[in-house]
């Protein structure tokens, strides 16, 4: 059990930093399109290999949450019974984990 445990927090590590990563890379993708400046305004056309890293950040921070979400509801409670025996805070735990979605 604690295997898995380590298994799903190692995943979600991994998971963070190359959403990370893929930010960095998306935001100085779009500081190296040419901008407009006006006065005191400045504008800059949106870089579509930037949107693509965004998106792809998100994406794999969206998995990372189902990761840990469901994977730590999983190890929580294997079945009903456990869930039912289990202390009141934990059965909290759950339903709050539930309704943060």
């Amino acid at each position: 059990m604690k295997a898995a445990g380590a298994l799903v927090c190692i995943s979600v590590v991994v998971l963070d930093v190359v959403a990370g990563i893929l930010g960095i890379q998306g935001e100085i993708a779009q500081n190296e399109v040419r901008g407009y400046r006006y006065l005191v305004f400045e504008c800059s056309e949106p870089s579509p290999s930037a949107f693509r890293l965004g998106l792809a950040a998100a994406c794999l921070l969206l998995i990372a949450h189902l990761i840990a979400n469901v994977g730590g509801g999983c190890i929580l409670f294997a079945s009903r019974d456990d869930m039912q025996q289990s202390p009141l805070n934990k059965q909290v735990a759950v339903v709050c984990l539930l309704f943060s979605w």
